[in-house]
């Protein structure tokens, strides 16, 4: 299996939610590419307030074929 990784950042204009302050989110958009040649596509938007591991451990662990 090989994952290729695009890093990106979406700015809000205002808050997002009154009581996290918060306006940057980060995310990863995936491309997986498996042994038989199927290509699947997924979206890596963790929520840390809601306890979701950070994008680098969550990347690190897709890395390891290893999910949360």
């Amino acid at each position: 299996m090989k994952i290729a990784v695009h890093h990106y950042e979406l700015n809000a204009l205002g808050s997002l939610n009154s009581k996290y302050k918060k306006t940057l989110r980060q995310g990863a958009l995936l491309r997986v590419t498996f042994e038989d040649g199927l290509i699947g596509y997924a979206d890596c938007h963790p929520w840390d307030i809601l306890g979701d591991p950070a994008l680098e451990q969550q990347l690190n662990l897709l890395a390891c074929e290893t999910t949360t």
